[in-house]
């Protein structure tokens, strides 16, 4: 049989999608995705803002020679807070030019130097300024360079190369729990090494510097929020896992470390660095102990609180390498005529003093402060 003739005009293969309607289904399509996505977020997780968070992060610039610093500009959550000066040290930061009759004080140390937690913040540094003030009837400017993560090495380099030509009246240095991790290693080029790829990891993966565009979106998009934080994590964890650091340098996997005689020999020529700066410019320095939990027969609800993963010891070893350290700086300090050691041991630990294991409260701030006042008078006058 014949088939039948096709109609005029009718063609044996089906007619394609015009390209214009594969578009705008395409769009529908990741339109409707990013919808449902958006619903499922704001229902199923906890609100965020990109904004918030990166206001609340301090930030940070490489430096070669200390390693990171704090990049200028202003943190808080909105309750508090905190500016950074171009010089990055926490403000209020003096001018180099001196003022006749007024006295300097420069602060160096870590986090528990820089006092994140300071309420109004009142840091010990300020307190610190304050009792002075008050005690010397002269006005004191207070240069706070406690910077977190730093150890006495960080400190003593960014003093010698910055900071010394604020030309202080009187410096003090608050080292010890970041020293500790050094304590467990024999090979001090090889820790500098670490440090420095730590400096880079903080100063160039956090994705946290405005992105304008994505920014915009950012603020009306829960997912995209989400989504974004989800990266910043992701980004460290590569880098932790390729480069064994993090946000607060490396941490060991056992806690098997020894007190190394180099790393002690380390933390020697790092304070006794601080002093040479400071012995040239007749400048007396303070070694004052950093006050922590890493004291013998500890409870278990405080040891709890200690991260030992951070240093490599067991509490016991820790114990001791905090003895050991700080008999070096008695050495040091009975060696030299204008280093004067200050010591917290009669100050009690609980949780009225301490956030954690080694960050005080407002109360231990001024606890602090006023035994660093009467260590300090005890034997200077300006």
């Amino acid at each position: 049989m014949s088939s039948k003739p096709r109609a005029s005009g009718e063609t044996s293969e089906r007619r394609e999608t015009p390209l214009s309607k594969k578009l705008l289904l395409l769009l529908c399509s990741v339109l409707v995705s990013a919808l449902l996505a958006e619903v499922v977020v704001r229902l199923a997780a906890p609100k965020r803002s990109y904004d918030e968070w990166r206001r609340a992060s301090i930030r940070y610039d490489y430096h070669p020679d200390y390693h990171w610093t704090i990049r200028p500009g202003e943190y808080g959550n909105g309750a508090q807070t905190i500016k950074i000066s171009p010089a990055g040290t926490r403000e209020p930061m003096p001018p180099k030019a001196r003022v006749a009759g007024k006295l300097r004080l420069l602060c160096l140390g870590g986090s528990s130097t820089f006092n994140h937690g300071a309420t109004k913040g009142l840091t010990w540094c300020v307190r610190l300024g304050q009792a002075l003030t008050k005690r010397l009837g002269k006005e004191t400017e207070v240069i706070n360079a406690g910077t977190p993560g730093y150890s006495s090495y960080q400190s003593s380099q960014r003093y010698e190369k910055q900071l010394a030509a604020w030309k202080p009246d009187l410096v003090v240095i608050y080292h010890m729990w970041n020293d500790l991790k050094v304590f467990a290693l024999r090979d001090p080029p090889a820790i500098i090494k670490k440090w420095d790829l730590h400096g880079k990891f903080n100063g160039g993966s956090s994705l946290l510097d405005p992105f304008p565009f994505l920014d915009g979106i950012t603020k009306y998009s829960q997912a995209l929020t989400h989504a974004r934080l989800g990266w910043v994590r992701a980004k460290r964890a590569y880098w932790n896992s390729q480069r064994n650091v993090d946000l607060e340098g490396w941490t060991f996997n056992k806690l098997n470390g020894t007190v190394e005689p180099a790393a002690l020999a380390f933390f020697r020529d790092n304070h006794k660095r601080v002093v040479d700066v400071s012995k040239a410019a007749g400048i007396p320095t303070f070694i004052v102990d950093q006050l922590s939990l890493l004291r013998p027969n500890l409870p278990p609800q405080y040891r709890r609180m200690i991260n030992y993963r951070y240093i490599g010891f067991t509490h016991d070893v820790a114990v001791d390498a905090v003895r050991q350290g700080r008999k070096v700086l008695d050495e040091l300090a009975t060696a030299e005529p204008k280093v004067f050691r200050i010591k917290t041991d009669q100050i009690p630990v609980g949780p009225q003093i301490m956030r954690d294991h080694v960050h005080l409260t407002d109360q231990g701030l001024a606890v602090l402060a006023g035994a660093m006042a009467n260590g300090i008078l005890a034997v200077w006058k300006p």
